[in-house]
């Protein structure tokens, strides 16, 4: 190889990952910033047809201080509605510390939750929730163990 190809090859290469492309910002008119009632927003995701962004929340710091001490929350905000109210829809369920969480729409209507749980115990599950009449709906905790 000679010069003359590694510079081709290395200008190929920033071509290829967008460096040359030019970049038009888009989508948003206005960004505010929400302050929530908890710390530790770890995750969220959004129901495009409701406008309801779902958040998942864990003081971790708090935990690491005295273990099992706070539980995690999801909340919810509908971003269709101006006075941007955030509700705690988190479920009474016992060592419950979310992190990842997903949202999925069956063809029926149903809307579904699920949320990665940390235990203080160092082990894991997927919690699911069925998201029905403004609350969330604790279906079943899926482990490995």
């Amino acid at each position: 190889m000679n010069f003359r190809s590694d510079a081709i090859i290395f200008l190929r290469l920033f071509y290829d990952f967008g460096y040359f492309k030019k970049i038009i910002p888009h989508g948003f008119s206005k960004v505010e910033k929400i302050q929530l009632p908890v710390s530790g927003p770890e995750d969220l995701t959004l129901d495009s047809i409701t406008g309801n962004l779902f958040i998942s929340a864990d003081d971790r710091r708090a935990n690491q201080l005295k273990p099992g001490h706070v539980n995690g929350k999801i909340l919810l905000l509908n971003l269709k509605d101006s006075t941007q109210t955030i509700y705690d829809l988190t479920p009474d369920l016992p060592d419950f510390h979310p992190h990842g969480i997903a949202l999925w729409r069956a063809d029926s209507g149903r809307i579904f939750l699920f949320a990665v749980n940390h235990h203080t115990d160092k082990t894991h599950a997927i919690e699911r929730f069925e998201y029905k009449a403004e609350q969330l709906i604790h279906l079943e905790s899926i482990s490995d163990m």
